[in-house]
C-alpha cells in the first residue's frame, strides 16, 4: 500500500470535514437527541482521557517514527513508514474532534467544545507538508 501526500491530504480534509458534518448533524438533532445523567458524564471522562492520550502520544510518536525512518536508508520504504504513520495519526485526531463536536451537541456539556477546539488545534499541527 503506497500512501501517497495526496493520499494524506485527503484524510486531513475529510477529518476536517467529518467535524462540520458533525457539528451539522448535533445542531439538527441537539434535542431529539439528549444524553443525561451517568452516560453524560462517562463520555465525558472517556473524551477528555482520549484527548490527553491521543494528542501528546501522537506527536511523541511521530518523533520517534521519523527518528527510526531516518535509519533506513531507502527513501521510498523511509517515507511510506512516515506516511503511514502520519496517516494513522490524522485519523485518530479527526475520530477525536468528531466526537467531541457530536457529543457536544448530545450531552449539553459546555466543556466538550474546549476539547474540541484542543483537538482542531492538534489537527491543524499534524497537517501534512507540502
Amino acid at each position: 500500500m503506497n500512501i501517497t501526500k495526496a493520499k494524506l491530504w485527503a484524510t486531513y480534509y475529510v477529518a476536517m470535514l467529518m467535524a462540520v458534518v458533525a457539528a451539522m448533524v448535533g445542531y439538527k438533532f441537539s434535542e431529539s437527541v439528549a444524553i443525561s445523567g451517568k452516560t453524560s458524564l462517562y463520555i465525558y471522562y472517556f473524551l477528555i482521557i482520549y484527548v490527553i492520550a491521543t494528542l501528546p502520544g501522537s506527536f511523541a510518536l511521530m518523533k520517534k517514527v521519523k527518528a527510526d525512518a531516518e535509519l533506513i536508508e531507502d527513501e521510498n520504504v523511509q517515507s511510506e513508514k512516515i506516511n503511514t504513520f502520519g496517516l494513522v495519526r490524522l485519523v485518530v485526531i479527526g475520530l477525536g474532534l468528531t466526537a467531541c463536536i457530536l457529543f457536544f451537541y448530545f450531552c449539553h456539556e459546555r466543556s466538550l467544545i474546549w476539547l474540541a477546539g484542543i483537538e482542531a488545534i492538534g489537527l491543524v499541527l499534524c497537517k501534512p507538508k507540502k
